[in-house]
């Protein structure tokens, strides 16, 4: 194993993690969720091209996760996804470019350490402080469109958290499609008009929302990250 690499640490924090009643079932529903995201995250990849060190993995108990990462960009995914997954629950995110010197040869994420480490929990620290639902720390990056970032993501992880029930539903369904899938897809698998699926998309305005995270990733691609 290397002696140190260049990655993304990722850290999740669940917002209100004390209103979490049944915490079985909340562990059952986030090992489903960031299953589904794992699998997700790596169809959208080619085969040649690096996804992840470690996906999420739990670090305390089942209110924080830690995942490490190539590019800021598919971090980027996996937190819109898995929040979305969750909704109207979510985790708050610190995203941090560093150094990982430590724990390389464990296959724990929580016994990892290193620069990145530090400046995810900075990061997370200042999301907490300022209420973002993103926060990131990564230097040789201009500071403005990490800014951007934090900002939009925050807004739109907001926007979710309030979507009524049966919006939401129809809402993550569409944004969550596989390729090929329509609208007539959704609305079988739900037991709901196509109608009802059209009326719930321009709503939510999913479209604006998926199209903002999308711009979200291309941003930090842009970056050369």
């Amino acid at each position: 194993m290397p002696r140190s690499l260049q990655a993304y640490v990722l850290n999740a924090d669940l917002r209100t993690s004390r209103k979490v009643t049944d915490r079985n079932a909340w562990q059952r529903e986030l090992a489903d969720a960031t299953s589904a995201v794992k699998r997700r995250i790596d169809q959208r990849q080619p085969p040649e091209v690096p996804v992840a060190r470690r996906h999420l993995q739990p670090v305390k108990g089942i209110d924080e996760l830690v995942g490490v990462y190539e590019k800021p960009s598919i971090a980027i995914s996996v937190a819109w996804e898995l929040n979305l997954r969750i909704a109207p629950r979510g985790f708050r995110f610190g995203l941090g470019f560093g150094t990982i010197d430590v724990g390389l040869d464990s296959d724990r994420n929580s016994e990892l350490d290193g620069t990145a480490f530090h400046r995810a929990a900075d990061a997370i620290s200042r999301a907490r402080e300022e209420g973002l639902s993103l926060a990131i720390s990564a230097d040789g990056i201009n500071l403005h469109p990490l800014q951007m970032a934090e900002m939009l993501f925050t807004l739109v992880d907001q926007t979710i958290r309030t979507w009524k029930p049966a919006s939401l539903d129809v809402a993550r369904a569409w944004m969550l499609r596989e390729p090929g899938e329509v609208q007539s897809d959704i609305a079988a698998a739900l037991g709901v008009s196509q109608q009802a699926v059209s009326k719930a998309i321009r709503r939510t305005h999913a479209r604006q929302i998926l199209d903002s995270l999308r711009s979200i990733e291309a941003w930090l691609t842009d970056l050369g990250q």
